[in-house]
């Protein structure tokens, strides 16, 4: 029973572990919010600030770690009702969750070939 508790209380800790969020600028200075889902890897969570074009960079630098992670995906209305108008998507990202980009004025977008929606 400990051995089963101890195996459990270390997966929980290695999940907080990941847990995390932090806020970095694209590459048209917008700041977005990231979600570490991996050692290496972070989702877009939120759209902050910024303009109606945005530029999605495909790693970002986490202020808090010192650590360069790969943008991989993006979250789930990650960008609901921010009046944007264009979006560049790096190749680096292969998954845009549900309502990425809901209520937006599109006019623009690009999406790399390894995409898929979920």
């Amino acid at each position: 029973m400990k051995k089963q508790l101890l195996v459990l209380l270390a997966f929980c800790i290695s999940i907080l572990g990941y847990a995390q969020t932090f806020y970095e600028l694209d590459n048209n200075n917008n700041t977005l919010e990231y979600d570490i889902i991996s050692a290496t890897e972070v989702a877009v969570k939120d759209y902050i600030s910024g303009g109606t074009d945005i530029d999605i960079p495909s790693t970002v630098d986490n202020p808090n770690d010192g650590i360069t992670y790969n943008v991989t995906s993006i979250g789930i209305l990650a960008f609901l009702n921010n009046g944007l108008t264009s979006v560049i998507i790096p190749n680096s990202v292969t998954s845009i969750n549900t309502g990425a980009f809901q209520g937006n004025s599109l006019t623009s977008i690009t999406i790399p070939d390894g995409v898929t929606l979920l």
